[in-house]
């Protein structure tokens, strides 16, 4: 799948702060992989990849590497909330942010501080007035 290049530039800034693969006691997500928590998407296929190169000598740094689970991690960050939050339709910096909010607070959590950030009663539903208030913050 080819995305935009605001939403490929929005996943370099979502690797950097999401990290790689972790498996940290405590954590309710069990493990992660660049923020995909296996406790709550255990169906994500590139599950099936970790779990074929967890034996690698290098693991988890042999993970970056691979071109197959780059892609679904990107489909996964596409489908699961870029197109959600109509991150093609946004400023890149705006939508880089509702990104960074929806992953850290859910979907409606994320819309509805963007919504409160142009003075619009919180819904937590994307919609065309918000789209439309949001692009005249960098006009």
């Amino acid at each position: 799948m080819t995305h935009s290049k605001a939403f490929t530039d929005t996943m370099k800034i979502v690797r950097q702060d999401e990290g790689g693969f972790a498996n940290l006691p405590g954590d309710h997500g069990r493990e992660t992989y660049v923020g995909i928590a296996r406790a709550f998407w255990p169906q994500w296929q590139g599950w099936s990849i970790v779990d074929s190169l967890r034996s690698y000598p290098d693991f988890p740094r042999v993970l970056a590497h691979n071109v197959s689970l780059q892609g679904l991690v990107d489909d996964f960050y596409y489908t699961n909330f870029w197109t959600k939050i109509g991150g093609d339709r946004l400023p890149g910096e705006i939508a880089q942010a509702i990104m960074s909010d929806t992953i850290n607070a859910g979907i409606p959590g994320g819309i509805r501080c963007a919504e409160q950030l142009v003075g619009l009663t919180p819904t937590g539903k994307i919609s065309q007035n918000l789209i439309n208030l949001l692009n005249t913050l960098q006009a």
